[in-house]
C-alpha cells in the first residue's frame, strides 16, 4: 500500500507559533492529514492474533485434538459482528484476512511559511511548486524503500529459524551491526518525513547516514559464521541501492530533479 499524504504530519517550526497563520494552518492540518497509522497497526495486530490462532489450532491437531473438538470451538459465536451486522463466528475470523505486506508513505513537509488560507490556493506557482515535491518527495521515498527491501532480504538470514534445534543465528557482532543499520534507515526515514530533503543541509545529513550504511554492510564477512550461510548477494543489493539513493538526492539537492519536473508542467 502506498500513501501520499497531501498535508504535514509533523512540523518544522520551533518554537510553535500562535498567530492566526499557524492556527489555521494547523486545523486544515489536523482535518486532513493522514491518520492510517493507527488503521495500519490494528490490522497488524489482528494478523498477528488470526496467525497465533492458526498456529494453536495446527498443534492441537498434531497433538489428539479432533476435528470435531476444533469445530465444536470454532463454531461458537464471537462478540464482534460483521459489516452486515451480523454476529461473527470464531471460524469466521481465520478465513478472509488479507496481510498488510508493505505500507510506504509518502510525505508532504512543512516548509514553515505556510499560510492559513492555503486550502484555497490553486495559483499556478503553488501547484507547480506541489508538483515538483511531490515528485521528488516520491522519488527518494522509493529509492530509499529499495534500501529497505533489500535490508530485509539481508536481515532475513540473521533471523532464519534453524528447524532442527529451534535456535537462531549467534553471532552477535552481525546481529549488533542488523540493530545498527535498522537504527539507520529509521534516522533516514525520519529525517525525510519531517525536514526538507531537498536543501544541502539535509542532503549532507542523509548522504553521511547512507555512508554509515554501505560501511556497516561493507564490513560484515561474506558468510555467516554460524551455518555458512552466504549473505554477498544480500550484501550488493543493500549497496547498490544505498548508491542509487545518494545520485538520486544529490540530483535532487542539486535543483537538477526540479527542473525536469517544471519542463513536465
Amino acid at each position: 500500500m502506498y500513501i501520499a499524504d497531501l498535508w504535514p504530519s509533523e512540523l518544522l517550526e520551533e518554537p510553535i507559533s500562535f498567530d492566526r497563520d499557524f492556527v489555521e494552518n494547523r486545523k486544515w492540518g489536523i482535518l486532513f492529514g493522514d491518520k492510517t497509522d493507527y488503521d495500519e497497526q490494528v490490522a497488524n495486530f489482528v494478523t498477528d492474533y488470526v496467525d497465533l490462532a492458526k498456529q494453536l489450532k495446527s498443534l492441537a491437531q498434531r497433538n489428539g485434538a479432533s476435528t470435531d473438538e476444533i469445530n465444536f470451538i470454532l463454531d461458537k459465536y464471537a462478540s464482534s459482528k460483521d459489516t452486515r451486522g451480523k454476529t461473527r463466528r470464531y471460524k469466521e475470523l481465520l478465513k478472509g484476512r488479507f496481510r498488510l505486506a508493505k505500507v510506504v508513505r509518502i510525505d508532504h513537509k512543512d516548509d514553515g511559511h505556510e499560510v492559513g488560507n492555503k486550502i484555497y490556493d490553486y495559483s499556478r506557482t503553488t501547484i507547480e511548486m506541489l508538483m515538483k515535491d511531490g515528485y521528488c518527495d516520491t522519488l527518494s521515498q522509493m529509492e530509499l524503500q529499495s534500501i529497505k527491501d533489500a535490508f530485509l532480504k539481508l536481515k532475513s538470514k540473521f533471523v532464519k529459524l534453524d528447524d532442527d534445534k529451534n535456535e537462531t543465528n549467534k553471532d552477535g557482532n552481525n546481529i549488533k551491526k542488523i540493530g545498527q543499520l535498522e537504527e539507520q534507515l529509521q534516522q533516514i526515514q525520519e529525517s525525510l518525513k519531517i525536514e526538507n530533503s531537498h536543501d544541502s543541509a539535509t542532503t549532507t545529513k542523509t548522504v553521511n547516514q547512507v555512508d554509515a550504511i554501505v560501511g556497516i554492510v561493507g564490513s560484515m564477512p561474506d558468510d555467516l559464521k554460524e551455518n555458512n550461510m552466504p549473505i554477498k548477494e544480500e550484501k550488493t543489493l543493500v549497496i547498490d541501492a544505498a548508491k542509487q539513493f545518494l545520485e538520486t538526492i544529490n540530483r535532487i539537492s542539486n535543483h537538477n530533479l526540479a527542473t525536469d519536473v517544471l519542463k513536465l508542467v
